[in-house]
């Protein structure tokens, strides 16, 4: 987590010295076209998902089952987990 304050102080500074501007010029607003732009590639990225997992059920024959010991804490700490690699 320090690591991460650390590169944007890094980004700061240096935006600061070469374009004499703040963090907004690397894209961290949400304007229209950008969310546009996500909605559209997020949606890609969602169909090329399903269509690999329905390719692998379908010509591997794998099958999925639910973890029998699932449960909320356990699904919270993924998502946790999934966050913190993220960012």
């Amino acid at each position: 987590m320090l690591g991460i304050l650390v590169e944007l102080a890094l980004s700061w500074i240096i935006v600061w010295i070469v374009e004499k501007k703040n963090l907004t010029v690397l894209g961290l607003n949400a304007t229209a076209p950008r969310l546009k732009g996500f909605t559209l590639f997020f949606f890609i990225a969602t169909v090329g998902c399903l269509v690999e997992t329905f390719l692998r059920i379908g010509f591997f024959k794998e099958h999925y089952v639910v973890n029998p010991k699932l449960s909320f804490m356990l699904v919270l700490k993924g998502l946790w987990w999934n966050m913190k690699c993220v960012v």
